[in-house]
């Protein structure tokens, strides 16, 4: 059975720049009954939505009066989500590629461009966060970790090994 979304939807949602915004997020997101069919995309989405919600909260510096836009737009093949902040941003891209040098927090961005089919950002008014992901008929559902399978016949041999023990000369 393939499921159709309704075309061409669209919620907008002021959030407060404030602790409770990524549950305000995710909320936002389980309520659009569109995505009922999709529950894989739907958690993924609010994964990242709220990663986005919380780094905008914290970039706008704690100020209660800021508030973030968060947009989600819809049609038949894609959910786009978009953040926007008060902030005038940063270097994402410079983010990313160092995070691990020096120990930086930037896990919501590697799980952005993990999860997500397409993102990226533009400074304007405020500085916007974007993703989306493709409502695909047979998406393999995300689970989580999954162990990878073993070709049949396959030993286990503890790391480093090899199965001869003569040099391969």
């Amino acid at each position: 059975m393939t499921a159709t979304v309704e075309r061409g939807w669209r919620t907008r949602r002021l959030l407060p720049a404030a602790l409770d915004a990524p549950r305000l997020a995710r909320r936002t997101i389980a309520r659009a009954g569109e995505l009922a069919h999709y529950p894989d995309l739907r958690f993924a989405a609010q994964l990242l939505a709220s990663e986005l919600v919380a780094n905008g909260v914290r970039h706008a510096g704690g100020v209660s009066d800021r508030h973030l836009v968060l947009t989600l737009e819809c049609d038949e093949e894609t959910l786009h989500v978009e953040v926007r902040d008060p902030g005038p941003g940063f270097d994402v891209l410079g983010r990313v590629g160092v995070h691990h040098l020096r120990g930086e927090r930037v896990r919501g961005l590697v799980l952005l461009d993990a999860l997500a089919d397409r993102w990226g950002f533009r400074r304007g008014d405020g500085f916007v966060v974007w993703f989306e992901l493709d409502l695909v008929p047979g998406r393999r559902p995300w689970r989580g970790r999954e162990p990878v399978p073993r070709p049949v016949g396959a030993t286990q041999r503890p790391p480093g090994t090899s199965e001869s023990t003569s040099p391969a000369w």
